[in-house]
Parts: structure tokens; sequence; C-alpha cells
């Protein structure tokens, strides 16, 4: 089965002294239903407007291929970018074409409002909206982040490119209420168990978004532990994280790994859980 080419971006903005990054939970009737994950979607055949490209932007196809290490159609995966954010967090990561920035607070609310439910509807392209209020996207704000590949052990696979980008101001976000039903700013990746399939990106994440990275170190337990992972703090049951919103409780559940966490949120009353349970089978708690 070939692979479907998607754009995701994980949007970042300063807070105090914290950096955050946005995090969105899918609908329970869409694709990864209940999911937390990073605003995006597959790349659709309207993205490519390369032709029309250089009136909206200071790259070119040319350009954004060769930062993806592509032979071409890399613009495609930066206007699906651009467009999948607007449609589902109502984030437009473009700009007057003077310079000026667009107001989704204030003067610019209700006509990008109506825009966004035509695009989620089919009623008007992403690049009608772009020619009608002469935009200018910020491409060199959004910085090409990762590249991940479903494995092949899945049905439906993907080509990710994962992008990063600054929050603008003057923009709110707002969950399209649809595939997305909540939405969260978080300051810190809590990591649920060291195995490969799960703790080596993590690290790495933390570092470029410059965010802290929790998780236990393994105990006499090397068979397919990623032996690399190195959490900033150490979880304990002992110690809650505090957030603004929310205190998180880590509770130690060796069995899948010795040092396999979840992490319960009480004011909602949601659990956090990795590989607790599996395909076919739970897992057993020590």
């Amino acid at each position: 089965m070939s692979l479907i080419p998607a754009a995701t971006v994980l949007l970042l903005r300063q807070n105090n002294n914290d950096m955050e990054v946005l995090l969105v939970e899918r609908s329970s009737n869409s694709a990864f239903g209940d999911l937390y994950v990073f605003p995006g979607g597959k790349v659709d055949s309207e993205d490519d407007f390369s032709d029309k490209l250089s009136s909206h932007s200071d790259l070119n196809d040319v350009d954004c291929s060769k930062l993806l290490d592509l032979e071409g159609g890399g613009a495609s995966f930066w206007v699906a970018c651009i467009r999948e954010c607007f449609e589902e967090v109502g984030v437009l990561l473009a700009r007057n074409k003077d310079g000026s920035m667009i107001d989704l607070n204030n003067k610019d609310k209700d006509r990008f409002v109506d825009y966004r439910e035509r695009l989620i509807s089919n009623k008007i392209s992403f690049l009608e909206i772009c020619e009608r209020e002469n935009l200018f996207f910020e491409t060199t704000n959004i910085v090409p982040f990762s590249h991940w590949i479903t494995p092949d052990i899945e049905t439906k696979r993907f080509d990710t490119r994962f992008f990063a980008a600054e929050m603008p101001k003057d923009q709110p976000t707002l969950h399209d209420g649809n595939e997305l039903t909540n939405s969260l700013w978080i300051t810190r990746i809590l990591v649920t168990h060291s195995h490969m399939d799960h703790s080596p990106g993590a690290k790495p994440l933390a570092e470029r978004l410059s965010i802290p990275c929790y998780g236990k170190l393994v105990e006499n337990d090397f068979s397919i532990q990623d032996e690399s992972f190195k959490p900033d703090f150490i979880l304990s049951e002992d110690e809650h994280i505090k957030t603004e919103e929310y205190t998180i409780k880590p509770i130690h559940t060796p069995g899948h790994a010795s040092n396999h966490y979840c992490f319960l949120i009480d004011e909602i009353k949601c659990l956090l859980s990795g590989d607790h349970i599996m395909d076919g089978s739970t897992v057993v708690i020590a």
C-alpha cells in the first residue's frame, strides 16, 4: 500500500519562562480517536499550487523540496501544514501582504471564521482564501522538524513531515468541535516507559522544544529497553506535577516494564496510559 503524504505542526509559544506546545484531542469518531496529537492531516491535491506560490510566499517549490530532501512537491507540505492548522485550530500562519498581522481576535475575526467554516465544508478552497485576502505565508516561521513514516505493520501508512512554528500574536486557538474536541498547551513531556517504541523520540523532542522530560530509569530489565533514555526529572508517586490548570499524579505500574508509569489528572477524571491495554490482551501490574 502506498504511503499517504501528511503534514503536522508543533505550534509553540512563550509563557513567562516556559516554552509551550499545543496538543489537540481527536474526536472518538475520527481517525486516532480520543488521542492527543499535534494539529495536522494529509496533503490534499489542492495543496499543490506551486505555480502560484510565489505570490503568497518567500519560498518556492524548489526551496521547499530541498529543505525536505525531495525532488519536487515539497511546497505542498508547507501549504498543507498551514491549511490544516487553520482548519483544525483556527490559527492562520500567514499575514497580510503589506506586512501587517491578521487580527483574528478582533477586526478580522468574523470574516475568517466564515472562511474557516466554508473551507471545512468544502465550499471554498484554501487558494481562493489566499487570493481574496492577498495573504502571504509565514513560511520562514515554519521550520521542518522531523520526518516519520508509519511502520509497515499498519494497513494505513503515512509519510508525515513535522514542522515547528511560532504561535502568531492576536490569534486564539479554537478546536473545530468536529474532528477535534479539546486543546491544551503543555510545558513538559511525560514518558510512560522506556521501551524502544515509546521513549527514543522523547528526549530529542524535549531538547528541541526546550521543555523538560519526565520519566523513570529502567531497573534490571534491559531486554527491549531504550538504554539511552535519560529523563530530566525522575518520576515518583510522592511528587505530583503541577501546571497552571491541573495536578498530575504519577502512578507506578510495573509489569509491562519495570519503569512503567501512568498519570492521573483528578480535575478532569482522566488517566494517561501507555500500553496498559494491548491488542488481544491486558498487562499484568506487578
